[in-house]
């Protein structure tokens, strides 16, 4: 009896061993949770850039758009830097009048919502494309926002996560289907 019970515990130790030791399934890897992902949380962005995506997303049909971050598979949001802050010393010179712009988003980023891991990222640059620069679609990726309206900006953040996503759904069939 002992010796039955002491070797039921051997093979539990060693299937437990095992089963850790085993990679995670492909539907978890980060780039297939934007694949199986079906709820979408957008953040607020500077200059309506939010509502912009929100349109195009629902367009596109692949994700449910939330208006509540609570509970969703996946969140869209903007990083914009802080502005530059005048020394205090200088708070009281006058400045020339000029029209002051709003911050512009730096990057977007979609995260899982339960673990905050990064699964996909557009920086946004404010250049104009070059010709012979050819960004593709992928995890990591550029916008030259140069000269674009944020419903332009918006258009193209989307299309680049479609053609991502495209991407990855044809890798994950399997071949000769």
């Amino acid at each position: 009896m002992k010796r039955n019970v002491a070797m039921a515990g051997c093979f539990l130790g060693l299937a437990t061993v095992v089963a850790l030791g085993q990679q995670p399934p492909a539907s978890q890897s980060p780039a297939n949770r934007l694949v199986t992902g079906k709820i979408l949380y957008v953040g607020q962005m500077p200059g309506g850039l939010d509502q912009w995506i929100i349109q195009d997303l629902r367009a596109w049909g692949r994700y449910q758009v939330s208006p509540n971050s609570e509970g969703v598979d996946l969140t869209l949001r903007a990083y914009t830097p802080p502005r530059a802050q005048r020394p205090p010393q200088l708070e009281q010179m006058p400045m020339p009048h000029r029209a002051e712009k709003p911050p512009q988003a730096s990057s977007l980023t979609i995260q899982d919502w339960v673990t905050g891991e990064v699964l996909w990222r557009a920086r946004i640059v404010m250049r104009k494309q070059k010709k012979n620069e050819n960004v593709p679609p992928g995890p990591h990726t550029e916008i030259f926002a140069r000269g674009m309206k944020p419903d332009q900006v918006a258009e193209r953040c989307v299309t680049l996560l479609k053609q991502y996503v495209d991407g990855l759904e044809r890798e994950a069939v399997p071949k000769g289907r």
